[in-house]
């Protein structure tokens, strides 16, 4: 319930002044998406000072309410003030297809210093663990997965390593890779994070996250600067799209569309706009020939029903079907082992 320029939270057992000089935010309501300064706070309720902050109105709340407290600067999704105190989250329902995504976390590096020869990360560090809906349990990131092919069933190795991560400069961090086995049936994910080091000397004391961003990986590899285009190359690392369509069409500084294709790498230097400290960014990630392909192979047995020796669609059936998903490589064929006969499935998706 609300009083004048203050609320208490229902069943509410909170530290007494955890959220003095933090911002209440209204998540359902009238007030919904609007903030307020906290000027101090009890076991179970805040109060205000002054109007809120998006349209200047006095806190007016009704039962049901929904709030949330935590830094002024940062997110609504604030969760912890103690150490090893774990929040749980879950996205239902969002399609996403069951392959292998990067997981990355995000949200503000607030307690950073920086002298002229240092600088300190105090931010809290979050164990990050997935849950496997496969397993029942968590998986903690980032862990090791290997797939084994022949004799043996397939079958995943994985070997958990646990690991703490802290936000960047860049306000994320990459916490790994999520499998097939980590998306729900529904198509979504269900993360459980732990807060450590929130008592550090110059920590803020909070622990929360902005959001959480998975990137699609379904192979390790690098980009062919000789065929991708230009909508490829604009997702390397400081590649503008000006760029990206110079490498593209091969101008070089004068604007003569000459460079390709390209014989090296360090061709690109001479494409318009590319500096050295760009090439150094993305030197890792390309290539001038593609060794790497993607191949798919689906067969069908078909049954022919009216004996006409060919397929007639809503007449002949489909008796059994499969599919292979493999990832090939043809390195081996151009090295100097002339003996090399064989493309090296590097990985059956």
């Amino acid at each position: 319930y609300s009083r004048e320029n203050g609320l208490v939270a229902e069943g509410g057992n909170w530290q007494a002044g955890m959220g003095d000089g933090q911002t209440v935010r209204m998540m359902r309501g009238g007030m919904r998406g609007d903030s307020c300064a906290i000027a101090r706070s009890t076991g179970n309720g805040v109060m205000v000072d002054g109007y809120s902050t998006l349209r200047g109105r006095r806190l007016n709340v009704r039962q049901g309410d929904r709030f949330s407290v935590g830094p002024g600067y940062a997110t609504a999704m604030y969760y912890a003030r103690q150490n090893g105190e774990e929040g749980i989250w879950e996205w239902k329902k969002k399609g996403l297809e069951r392959m292998t995504y990067g997981l990355y976390l995000y949200g503000l590096s607030d307690a950073i210093d920086t002298t002229e020869f240092l600088e300190e990360n105090y931010n809290a560090e979050i164990n990050v663990a997935v849950y496997n809906f496969e397993t029942g349990e968590y998986d903690i990131l980032p862990f090791k997965g290997e797939q084994r092919r022949g004799r043996e069933a397939d079958a995943y190795e994985i070997v958990q390593s646990l690991s703490r991560h802290q936000y960047e400069k860049s306000d994320g961090v990459y916490c790994g890779q999520i499998r097939p086995a980590h998306i729900s049936a529904d198509g979504g994910i269900r993360l459980k994070l732990t807060a450590y080091g929130l008592n550090a000397r110059r920590a803020s004391g909070f622990a929360w996250f902005d959001y959480v961003y998975l990137a699609p990986v379904s192979v390790h590899g690098v980009i062919n600067i000789n065929t991708a285009p230009e909508a490829v190359l604009r997702g390397l690392p400081k590649v503008t799209p000006e760029i990206a369509r110079a490498i593209a069409t091969g101008t070089d500084s004068g604007g003569r569309a000459r460079l390709k294709p390209y014989r090296n790498i360090s061709d690109i230097l001479d494409v318009r706009g590319m500096t050295p400290e760009i090439f150094s960014c993305l030197c890792n990630l390309i290539t001038v020939r593609s060794d790497q392909f993607r191949v798919v192979v689906a067969a069908e047995v078909i049954e022919d029903v009216n004996k006409n020796g060919e397929y007639d669609a809503g007449v002949d059936r489909i008796s059994a079907r499969t599919q292979s998903d493999v990832i090939m490589d043809r390195a081996d064929l151009t090295d100097d082992d002339t003996g090399t006969r064989e493309i090296r499935v590097v990985r059956s998706l």
